[in-house]
């Protein structure tokens, strides 16, 4: 429970660092109430300041990019825990931008300067409404997911994080990313245009550009037809259908309401093992299936611990499976498999999630049936028997792993358990007292994960 409250506030932290970044930006970017902005301070050196601008606004630009692509994610969460990932993303971006603040070099020159009061405050009535798009862009498509308190809330309550649903609310209807928009509209909206400033609209105008390909490119990785159809209808930053699909634009959301009622689907996810070792291959089959008549058609995008496995499946009869090979647990001895469906004409999006124990070891006695399962830290699963009379004990004990031998042992008022691995020899052997009943496990062909122990 200390971790989860630990990982928590570590979420609430970054959020608030987030939050005071985003306050100073809108004045720094318009030249509003704060100490230090994009055209205060004491000119020197043109060429000085134009490389240290163009340096801040690579860092922060390489910065925002590699750590939210999905392979970084996948090696970041091997130090980090899962659950915080997102929040260290925005604490990361964060501070990066408060750097830049502080570190921005003013630049003179004028490149326009309205004069006119109507004009003026024009622009400055624009330059708040790219706000307001920007941030309600945020939440309706769940702003506390998209800054990490999602994850870390529900991982404070024990719960498994699954991925959102593709949706197209609002705005999303008219352009694919009119969180972008809003930033471009906060970017060029200036009354007095600078170089300092110009420099910093063109730099973050041709990044943002460059980001929306690389975003979408995991969307629809993720997403699979449901987001290819989304992108031949509309349009990507300027409100005007360019696409060549003139079909209607109809959103997941945006049916009436007796379509909407006839797409209502199911999606189900399940795994052919459950416990598993590390490096097992196991299947994760997703079924769609529809409330109403029909076949639903489309894909599914599994993932594992929130990143894509490969790209989308798609469903035949209704289902649609992938091989993959269990992953550790990062100390947790689980990991977390999710497949998204992307809908189709007549079915809704859906999505499902497993939590799946996983151990570094696995020893079956083919005499008794037992089974056992251990990992280096002392956790382990010992089964018994078979239909109603099974006996499953869970527990963590003390383990002491060494080059071809772990030894576990773990006693307590009601059970005892002793066990032995040679992880060279692969044999292992592993006595359970357990109400008085004595249970002896004796192992020759050792399962999995030797690497590990």
């Amino acid at each position: 429970m200390l971790a989860r409250l630990t990982a928590f506030a570590y979420g609430l932290v970054c959020y608030l660092v987030f939050l005071g970044a985003l306050l100073y930006s809108i004045g720094f970017i318009g030249n509003l109430l704060v100490p230090k902005s994009i055209d205060s301070g004491t000119e020197g050196s043109i060429v000085e300041a134009l490389l240290i601008n163009a340096g801040l606004l690579g860092l922060f630009a390489a910065q925002h990019s590699l750590m939210a692509r999905q392979w970084f994610k996948r090696a970041w969460t091997r130090v980090i825990p899962e659950p915080a990932e997102r929040s260290t993303y925005v604490l990361f971006s964060s501070l990066l931008l408060l750097f830049l603040f502080w570190q921005w070099r003013p630049m003179g020159g004028v490149v326009w300067d309205v004069e006119n009061p109507v004009g003026r405050l024009a622009l400055g009535a624009l330059y708040a409404k790219g706000w307001l798009l920007m941030l309600g862009s945020t939440f309706l498509i769940n702003h506390f997911d998209l800054f990490g308190l999602r994850q870390v809330y529900l991982h404070l309550r024990g719960a498994s994080y699954s991925p959102l649903g593709f949706r197209t609310p609002g705005p999303y209807r008219y352009v694919r990313h009119p969180l972008y928009l809003g930033w471009l509209i906060v970017f060029w909206s200036a009354p007095t245009m600078t170089a300092a400033h110009l420099l910093f609209a063109l730099a973050t105008t041709v990044y943002i550009l460059l980001a929306i390909q690389f975003e979408e490119r995991d969307l629809i990785r993720f997403y699979g037809d449901a987001y290819l159809r989304y992108r031949r209808q509309v349009a990507m930053i300027v409100p005007m259908r360019w696409a060549k699909d003139k079909s209607p634009v109809i959103p997941v959301e945006g049916k009436s309401q007796r379509s909407r009622v006839n797409a209502v689907s199911s999606t189900t996810l399940t795994v052919s093992d459950d416990p598993v070792t590390v490096g097992q291959t196991l299947t994760l089959t997703a079924t769609v299936s529809a409330v109403v008549g029909g076949t639903p058609s489309g894909t599914v995008q599994f993932s594992v611990n929130g990143s894509p496995i490969g790209s989308a499946v798609p469903l035949v009869d209704g289902a649609a499976s992938l091989n993959t090979i269990a992953p550790d647990g990062r100390n947790k001895d689980y990991f977390t498999a999710s497949a998204s469906y992307s809908g189709d004409d007549n079915s809704q999006a859906g999505n499902d999630s497993l939590t799946i124990s996983v151990f570094d070891f696995s020893a079956r006695d083919d005499a008794t049936g037992d089974l056992l399962f251990l990992s280096a830290n002392g956790t382990y699963l010992f089964r018994h028997g078979a239909g109603e009379s099974t006996l499953v004990l869970k527990g963590k004990g003390a383990g002491v792993p060494s080059a071809c031998t772990m030894f576990l042992e773990h006693i307590t008022d009601d059970r005892v358990l002793i066990a032995e691995v040679n992880t060279c020899g692969h044999t292992a052997a592993a006595i359970v007292v357990y109400q008085g009943v004595t249970h002896s496990l004796t192992d020759s062909n050792t399962r999995n994960g030797t690497s590990k122990l």
